[in-house]
């Protein structure tokens, strides 16, 4: 039987080091305890997935990608959409859900940034988590139309973005040279090189 891969949270994806959330009680959190069915359709050989629905019987997206999709409206707080987030990664769902989550939670989060400034250590955790992810199961974003053979993650320019203008060139570099293994788009890199280079010319004086 083909089984879709799927897990009942981040923390349980191997090699992904991500500790229980302390925001949320996820066994209070509806779908925490779900398990999925296999089914196929009439003349397939493939098994699909299918799990219970919060508004319906049965529905192909996991507790995780349903959560997901009720994500704090526009304007909402730093505090809940950082809530929302460690929600949707407390719930079983599979890599690219979980993907989806921290990139989309890392963008709303950086959007606070002025006037909430803590976010900004949020950002660096999760894009740092989401690379891990991306690192350890590249097949996850991979596609074929895609520029590179891989869909777009903001992931690496918001990282090194936030590395190049707090003066983290080295770090903004790695993030730079990561991004460029996954074919990501890295304008400026260029210009990170030649700051880098004129500081250690600097330290060798």
């Amino acid at each position: 039987m083909q089984d879709a891969e799927w897990f009942p949270r981040l923390g349980e994806v191997p090699g992904i080091q991500y500790p229980e959330s302390t925001l949320v009680d996820r066994r209070s959190l509806l779908g925490h305890d779900w398990q999925p069915q296999h089914f196929k359709y009439f003349l397939e050989d493939r098994y699909h997935v299918r799990w219970p629905a919060y508004d319906a019987e049965w529905t192909t997206a996991s507790p995780a990608q349903q959560w997901y999709s009720r994500s704090p409206a526009q304007g909402h707080s730093a505090a809940a959409t950082l809530r929302h987030l460690h929600e949707v990664l407390e719930l079983p769902g599979d890599l690219f859900t979980y993907h989806l989550a921290i990139m989309t939670g890392s963008e709303s989060l950086f959007r606070f940034r002025r006037t909430d400034p803590w976010v900004l250590e949020e950002v660096e955790r999760f894009c740092l988590l989401d690379m891990e992810l991306i690192v350890a199961y590249p097949a996850m974003i991979a596609e074929e139309r895609a520029p590179g053979g891989y869909v777009r993650s903001s992931t690496f320019r918001i990282l090194r973005n936030l590395y190049e203008k707090d003066g983290y060139l080295r770090e903004a570099m790695e993030i730079a040279r990561l991004a460029a293994r996954f074919h990501q788009e890295s304008p400026g890199l260029e210009k990170i090189e030649q700051r880098l280079a004129i500081l250690e010319a600097e330290n060798d004086v």
